[in-house]
């Protein structure tokens, strides 16, 4: 039966993405794809969808100003759907795999050196996320990581840790997975001024990290607030995340 392409993503995020997708990627996989993909073509026929259609789209996104890393993201997503209706037989070929991607930036790992860390350590001394943020710099944890961190994951007198799960917000709501790998599972050794900050941080609650209403806490508010300003305060010159605290 005839379907238009915004129908058949319909039916493919329900029947085969959702299922075998965690939470959290499902409502990535469909928030990129109602963005980006069916405003444009969505009323199109889907065994009518053409590569040039495809290159045209990604040209528009382009023009909007929106990155090639944007582009490309929307495009796995996109042309990993259209493999499946060639595996339903709705199509005979898949469209999106004649088409041209732009090349992807490739973004400058910026790594704080041993004088900037200092510094950052002094600038953020009387920061409400200071245990937080010298966390992630003391241990190479991601922000995930640190947001679904709790007190029986945190050995202070064998001076470790044990990375256990993720916090990540979907829709609206927090919810807790193992790492992605089983090599993201893992015990990390506390530096000795890491597990006094940390002694001194000690609260009633499960989450070692959280806001002030005590859930775990937003990384933008985090990055916009108090990390960026910090390193403003430190002089550090550079964009940086929140997750290049790692390096």
């Amino acid at each position: 039966n005839p379907q238009t392409l915004s129908e058949y993503l319909e039916h493919w995020l329900q029947a085969a993405a959702k299922p075998r997708l965690r939470e959290y990627t499902y409502h990535q996989y469909r928030k990129q794809l109602e963005r980006y993909v069916t405003p444009i073509l969505g009323q199109s026929r889907l065994e009518k969808i053409t590569p040039l259609q495809i290159q045209g789209l990604y040209g528009q996104m382009l023009d909007r100003g929106l990155s090639a890393r944007t582009v490309r993201l929307t495009h796995a997503i996109f042309r990993n759907a259209l493999k499946q209706a060639v595996r339903w037989r709705m199509l005979r070929v898949n469209p999106a795999d004649a088409v041209d991607l732009p090349k992807q930036q490739t973004r400058e790992m910026r790594a704080l050196s041993q004088d900037e860390a200092q510094r950052f350590l002094e600038a953020i001394e009387c920061d409400p996320y200071r245990v937080l943020l010298a966390t992630l710099l003391g241990t190479g944890m991601r922000p995930s990581e640190a947001g679904g961190l709790k007190w029986s994951d945190v050995d202070l007198i064998g001076r470790r840790l044990h990375v256990r799960r993720t916090a990540t917000k979907v829709g609206g709501r927090w919810t807790f997975n193992p790492p992605k790998t089983a090599k993201g599972k893992r015990q990390i050794d506390l530096p000795d001024g890491l597990v006094a900050l940390l002694a001194d941080h000690v609260r009633d609650g499960e989450l070692v990290f959280t806001n002030f209403s005590g859930e775990p806490f937003s990384q933008r508010t985090v990055l916009d607030y108090h990390f960026r300003p910090a390193l403003e305060r430190a002089g550090i010159e550079g964009s940086m995340r929140l997750y290049d605290l790692r390096h």
